[in-house]
């Protein structure tokens, strides 16, 4: 699966306390045990990123854990493992309820 980082977010708040918490309440693991979501990036995970899917249709913010590396590559396609499960961002259908 293809995403896109989206810059401009940092802003953002969330209840969760920040986004790699609200991508492991969402997703049920651990951010700190995962490793970066980019397809053979060897270093562990670090923020949870505010990504675009390659997605025509849907032009939602979603999250996913990245590294620093790829957390500063706005803009850029990047390939993400199958198994990454993206989070939806939008506070009011998720930790905002």
């Amino acid at each position: 699966m293809k995403v896109k980082n989206v810059s401009g977010t940092g802003e953002k708040d969330c209840p969760c306390g920040s986004w790699s918490n609200h991508w492991g309440k969402s997703s049920g693991l651990q951010l700190s045990t995962e490793l970066c979501s980019v397809v053979n990036c060897p270093n562990f995970a670090t923020v949870g990123a505010h990504v675009q899917l390659d997605n025509p249709v849907d032009n939602s913010l979603y999250i996913v854990p990245l590294c620093d590396y790829h957390n500063r590559q706005f803009g850029t396609w990047m390939e993400i493992y199958d198994n990454i499960r993206p989070v939806s961002a939008h506070v009011s259908a998720t930790c905002g309820k």
